[in-house]
């Protein structure tokens, strides 16, 4: 019969927990900081390379791929761009009020 872990079965030490939180910081000043662009009026592209997703903003800043599925995911960003394929998510993105 399995049991399950304890608290004290798990170790994590404060400089992984650290870690941890600065890498959600900077994720989310970056989906911040993008919002705020978007919201001036760029637009967020999305393109394939190498069989990966690119995604930039308009005015030439790339943006990374986990941090524009955040910002695509939010209500007042709408997909505005047709995709290449059925199915498929658009490939502009933009800030509606």
């Amino acid at each position: 019969m399995r049991t399950c872990p304890t608290w004290r079965d798990v170790s994590y030490s404060l400089a992984d927990v650290q870690r941890v939180a600065r890498r959600a910081e900077r994720r989310r000043a970056a989906v911040a900081r993008t919002l705020a662009a978007m919201k001036r009026g760029a637009s967020l592209h999305l393109q394939h390379t190498n069989g990966r997703p690119l995604w930039s903003l308009s005015d030439g800043r790339f943006v990374a791929a986990d941090v524009a599925e955040l910002v695509v995911q939010r209500p007042e960003i709408t997909d505005c761009g047709g995709s290449l394929f059925h199915n498929m998510p658009g490939q502009v993105w933009r800030y509606v009020e």
